[in-house]
């Protein structure tokens, strides 16, 4: 009788093993999954902050325009000042 459970213990442990082989190719692949998502979510972090530097620098940019619109003129050849000299007014 001893050998009989000994034979479907050891049975038993073989079926499990197949198991944990199953289970830890499956861990391998989520490893992979996992590995590939952390370095693309990593790129788009990098993207993100480019992008958020672009547009700050974007918005400054805008501002010194605000501020400079009554001295300069934009046209689409670029741009011309729009200060008038004093030989405009024909003062010497």
């Amino acid at each position: 009788m001893e050998s009989s459970l000994l034979v479907i213990c050891w049975n038993s442990k073989d079926i499990s093993l197949d198991g944990l082989d199953k289970e830890l190719e499956e861990h391998k692949n989520y490893d992979v999954h996992i590995g590939s998502l952390s370095s693309e979510l990593r790129s788009l972090h990098e993207k993100s902050l480019d992008l958020g530097v672009r547009l700050k620098n974007r918005k400054v940019v805008n501002s010194i325009l605000e501020n400079l619109s009554g001295v300069w003129t934009w046209t689409t050849g670029g741009c011309a000042s729009s200060a008038r000299s004093s030989e405009d007014d024909g003062a010497e």
